[in-house]
């Protein structure tokens, strides 16, 4: 008998390992099933931010804590609960801060799990799937630049568009429209974001492997393909181009100046509990979250939840200053790192070693 539960447990045991650097390798994916009830529409339009989603590496997750039982302190659950009760309770759409309260529980318990297991970060398996992965990605990228349309790769979640697809993001040289990199992700500014952490997070890591070289070289092309201004700001290198493109009259930048006036105004009647989590975009003719994570957390969770949120990114300075730096940046000037799976899921992995 001893033998036999050794033989699961070695098993079981393998089986979590695969399903780790499965996740690893798909963490950039943005592949889902996204239901439609009533309350994800906005004048009979489909808002994504609003309907409830099952990614692939939402079930990967879940097999590894259900495998790992991964736990949580009584105390913490305890606490996160009433907030969540109460800002369910206060939201402007209860069924949507409810699904968005589960991520927040899927996000944590995750961060716990590689909290628990942080050498899985430290091995040269890692190195090379992280390697390998963001290569992949990168080179999506650089080809949707070179050929101006996507490829086709639908099973990782890349959607279908070409430059001259309606709202998509282009960058013009001398004339011409070419498209930016998006990758397999929504933005190409979530796209940069990702790659910069990425590789900045786990440089040690990378140098470790064969594919540093090559991993270092093509991501950081795609990096800039990306022409993801808010990135280049979070680098330091877009900072004196920031001055030269910044203009009140753009739409771009007008957009942003109206939604940080709408935040303005839903913090004031939601100061301590918030409007409910992921209700911003109910909020604003556009549709849209605000432009700064910030403000975003205090729209949405009150008082309470931008704290916790400034508490997390401060405690990255001493992690590293240089993420700590561009999470700052970038999170003045977008939303992607509270909104979008993939770089909420990078997000995870960069906090959970802090506690």
């Amino acid at each position: 008998m001893k033998v036999a539960k050794d033989t699961y447990l070695l098993n079981l045991k393998r089986l979590e390992k695969f399903l780790f650097y499965s996740l690893i390798f798909l963490l950039p994916t943005q592949l889902a099933y996204h239901f439609w009830p009533e309350y994800a529409f906005i004048f009979g339009i489909r808002v994504d931010y609003l309907a409830p989603a099952i990614y692939l590496t939402d079930l990967i997750i879940i097999f590894l804590l259900v495998i790992s039982r991964t736990k949580v302190k009584r105390f913490y659950i305890l606490a996160i609960c009433i907030f969540a009760y109460l800002n369910i309770s206060n939201s402007i759409s209860p069924w949507v801060s409810f699904w968005k309260w589960i991520k927040i529980a899927e996000l944590i318990l995750f961060a716990k799990y590689i909290h628990d297991n942080i050498k899985l970060l430290k091995t040269q398996t890692f190195a090379n799937v992280f390697s390998l992965s963001l290569i992949l990605i990168s080179l999506i990228g650089i080809s949707q630049f070179l050929t101006g349309g996507t490829l086709g790769f639908t099973p990782l979640g890349e959607r279908t568009f070409n430059v001259s697809t309606p709202g998509t993001a282009l960058q013009e040289f001398f004339g011409k429209s070419y498209l930016r990199a998006y990758s397999i992700f929504s933005h190409p500014n979530s796209f940069a974001g990702y790659l910069f952490i990425s590789v900045v997070l786990f440089f040690s890591q990378l140098k470790k492997t064969k594919f540093f070289l090559p991993t270092l070289l093509i991501s950081s092309v795609a990096f800039l393909l990306t022409f993801s201004l808010s990135a280049f700001m979070g680098t330091g290198i877009g900072i004196p181009l920031a001055f030269t493109k910044f203009n009140l009259s753009s739409p771009e930048i007008s957009e942003r100046l109206e939604l940080i006036n709408i935040s303005k105004d839903v913090i004031t009647h939601n100061f301590f509990i918030g409007s409910g989590l992921g209700t911003f975009v109910l909020t604003n003719k556009l549709m849209q979250p605000v432009h700064n994570i910030f403000l975003l957390a205090f729209a949405e969770t009150g008082i309470l939840g931008v704290v916790a949120l400034c508490f997390l990114v401060y405690k990255l300075i001493k992690k590293n200053i240089y993420i700590f730096v561009f999470i700052l940046i970038t999170g003045l000037l977008d939303h992607y790192w509270l909104t979008i799976q993939q770089n909420m899921l990078l997000l995870t992995l960069v906090f959970s070693p802090l506690f």
